[in-house]
């Protein structure tokens, strides 16, 4: 599977991984706690089921076949997956209530961790978990727990696809049902405590506890721990569906998460990450990848990357950089040089372009608990001020004309505490996208010309929203909006204060002021075409 696949693949899969464990007595130092960042990605697949007669359907292939082959070696490049936190899946507790692992069949995770001696380092690993597993070190199989043995030695050698097509044993009876044989209530969340806890602990939880990672399998420097979950299969619906006087009720719970996992260092010296972070991280972000705190902390972990932009000729490309400091920083510059290609060719200067993020407060839908999360969606010409996460997408575009083939050159970061150049590889495809206008098609960008206006500080109607209106439509031009919405009332749905039509009095009656919807409509027309 190519690496564009797992990109793809990640930005559906919105996955989390872990929550740590209590540490043991005896002061081990955590490696891995609940603040870890994983990479992960899915192997998406049907799910495996028993039928009345307890006799398994077999998995279909993978929907996008299986990752690649040396996934959990070290150096293998897992720029491309997604990476995030505690717990798994998102929104899941640990007994598998809530956001279920749904469509998957297999999960794989992958963390780094330092070692200044591998000869004096002793780390024990501590894994709760759903389904079965399979642990790797430094690409080297280290523990396989839960999984059903193959019937057939040949069909069992050692390799990916054997492994992948291994499920998990199944879940006994008392998974489902209480000591009492009552169906455990599909709700059960995270404070349930006595009997029922200790009930839903021993059939639902599986471990591997205290597993010390073998000396010989250690490297000094940077070490790659990988897991791979592999799904139970779900039994025969009398093991999970209730009567009720309105129908049936469901209560399957996910047979595939990681619970907990917890990396303790026992005897000699050993970090997260490459071990060499630095005050300030300056580097290439997934551009499927939410821009936070979080997800670039995570780059921290990860051997230098390239900033990678792959598109036709005719089109855009563009990806992020990221800049974190342990304190708030003052804003970055971004330049970035020649883009030119091995035969020669280079890019105009003015087809590349650099827009500063700035950060974003978003409220959960919905939310009742004051939710919210912070992201980089604003983007903007300048730097924005001081602060601890900082970002800049590079946006390139394309020539219609260009030759394809891989460009690369570098992109300079410079801050008042560091200095990085970040290489940059943008791949044009051979083919060509048509021009927006000789496009057929519907596209509704909906603009509102009034935020504009507040976003820029700019009086509404003047002069200068007007430019800035003429940049929007330039953008709303390159993408082939056909819609062109203009505000005729005050406080609709989309919050304007004001309508482009202004009435006077004239004698008895109104007469309307068309003035501002006319020059509305032949600045779009010169700049975005007739809608």
């Amino acid at each position: 599977m190519s690496k564009v696949v797992g990109i793809i693949l990640s930005a559906f899969c919105v996955i989390t991984i872990l929550t740590a464990a209590a540490p043991e007595a005896g002061g081990d130092e955590a490696v891995f706690d609940e603040d870890s960042v994983w990479s992960h990605y899915f192997v998406a697949r049907s799910d495996q089921r028993k039928n009345i007669e307890r006799e398994a359907r077999e998995w279909e292939e993978p929907m996008f076949g299986y990752p690649p082959a040396d996934w959990h070696e070290p150096d293998f490049d897992d720029s491309g997956w997604g990476v995030s936190t505690s717990p798994f899946p998102e929104g899941s507790n640990r007994w598998g209530y809530g956001h279920r692992a749904s469509g998957a069949g297999s999960i794989l995770l992958r963390n780094r961790f330092h070692i200044t001696d591998a000869s004096a380092a002793d780390l024990r690993l501590n894994v709760a978990y759903r389904g079965g597993i399979v642990v790797y070190l430094n690409g080297r199989e280290i523990a396989r727990k839960h999984l059903v043995e193959p019937g057939d030695e040949e069909a069992a050698a050692d390799s990916d696809a054997d492994v992948f097509d291994l499920p998990a044993e199944e879940y006994p009876f008392e998974a489902w049902y209480t000591p009492d044989r009552e169906p455990i209530d599909w709700e059960v969340d995270d404070d349930v405590e006595g009997e029922m806890r200790e009930h839903l602990t021993k059939y639902r939880i599986r471990r591997v506890e205290d597993l010390e990672l073998p000396a010989d399998a250690l490297r000094q420097g940077v070490n790659v721990l990988a897991i791979q979950l592999n799904a139970a299969p779900r039994p025969d619906t009398r093991h999970f569906l209730r009567n009720h006087g309105w129908g049936q009720v469901r209560r399957d719970w996910s047979r595939l998460g990681l619970v907990e996992a917890r990396l303790d260092c026992r005897r000699g010296a050993a970090e997260e990450g490459t071990g060499d972070a630095g005050e300030v991280f300056i580097g290439a972000m997934n551009p499927l990848q939410e821009i936070d705190e979080q997800s670039v902390a995570a780059m921290r972990h990860r051997p230098e990357q390239t900033l990678q932009l792959i598109g036709p000729r005719g089109g855009y490309a563009s990806a992020p950089l990221a800049v974190l400091g342990d304190m708030s920083l003052p804003a970055p510059q971004v330049h970035v040089g020649v883009l030119s290609s091995d035969s020669g060719d280079v890019l105009p200067a003015d087809a590349v372009s650099v827009l500063y993020g700035s950060m974003h407060h978003r409220d959960s839908f919905g939310a009742d608990d004051g939710h919210s999360t912070e992201t980089h969606h604003i983007l903007s010409a300048q730097p924005t001020d001081t602060a601890k996460l900082h970002s800049a997408w590079i946006e390139v575009k394309i020539p219609r004309d260009a030759a394809p083939g891989l460009y690369s050159g570098q992109a300079v970061v410079s801050t008042e505490q560091a200095e990085r150049s970040v290489p940059v590889e943008l791949h044009i495809g051979r083919f060509r996208m048509p021009a927006a206008a000789d496009t057929v098609g519907f596209i509704e960008m909906l603009h509102n010309p009034e935020n504009t206006a507040l976003r820029y500080e700019k009086e509404l109607w003047s002069d200068e929203h007007f430019e800035l209106l003429g940049q929007v439509f330039d953008r709303l031009g390159s993408i082939g909006s056909d819609v062109l919405h203009i505000p005729m009332a005050m406080n609709n749905h989309l919050g304007t204060s004001q309508t482009m039509v202004r009435w006077q009095k004239q004698g008895d009656s109104y007469r309307p002021d068309l003035s501002i919807v006319e020059r509305y409509l032949r600045l779009y027309d010169r700049r975005c075409g007739q809608p």
